[in-house]
């Protein structure tokens, strides 16, 4: 049934269960309430308008290139810059 309601049976599964709910009452109802479960579903969890931020631009402004320079000198210099000896 959730596939059918999914749109994802191939065509002549589909029509064969359309053709079932309209004469068998229990599916129909069946199918009703799965309907109704599904559209609780997407509003519960519908986000409009949500906006996104990335602070990647700032993480990377922040990164002291020195300190992750693969150099000895480098490394040094930043480490001892902090301790304000260099």
């Amino acid at each position: 049934m959730c596939d059918y309601i999914e749109g994802t049976l191939r065509s002549g599964f589909d029509r064969t269960i359309e053709e079932h709910i309209k004469h068998c009452e229990s599916c129909r109802k069946l199918y009703e309430n799965e309907l109704k479960i599904t559209a609780m579903l997407k509003k519960a969890f519908w986000v409009s308008d949500m906006n996104f931020i990335s602070c990647r631009t700032d993480v990377i402004k922040n990164i002291n290139p020195q300190r992750y320079n693969k150099g000895v000198i480098s490394n040094l210099r930043s480490r001892l810059g902090k301790l304000n000896c260099f």
